[in-house]
């Protein structure tokens, strides 16, 4: 499965993100730590393309802060279900997600 996210990496670098790609910055106050990238599977339906953390910040609790913010945002724009691809790796930035984020 790496290799499908190489494969698309490697088509965003050449051709830029779609342009129905939303991606939102996290932050720390002024920091930048990361970001999420989300687009629509259907009018309801969202879809979580990424989530990344600079390294420091991984496994201290901002990835669940993260996902519970989009998930309000989600739901204040009338979406009822947010799909994502979970990889199970002990490497970063792959990380096993459990369904409880899968839908609300």
């Amino acid at each position: 499965m790496p290799e499908l996210f190489e494969k698309q990496a490697k088509e965003f670098e050449e051709k830029g993100l779609p342009e129905d790609y939303k991606i939102y910055v996290i932050k720390i106050g002024e920091k930048s730590i990361g970001f999420v990238g989300i687009t629509d599977l259907t009018e309801k339906t969202a879809y979580l393309v990424g989530l990344y953390l600079l390294k420091d910040y991984l496994r201290k609790g901002y990835g669940t802060e993260t996902i519970d913010e989009l998930i309000n945002i989600l739901k204040d724009k009338d979406y009822n279900k947010i799909c994502l691809l979970g990889i199970k790796s002990k490497e970063p930035p792959f990380f096993q997600m459990g369904d409880e984020y899968a839908r609300f």
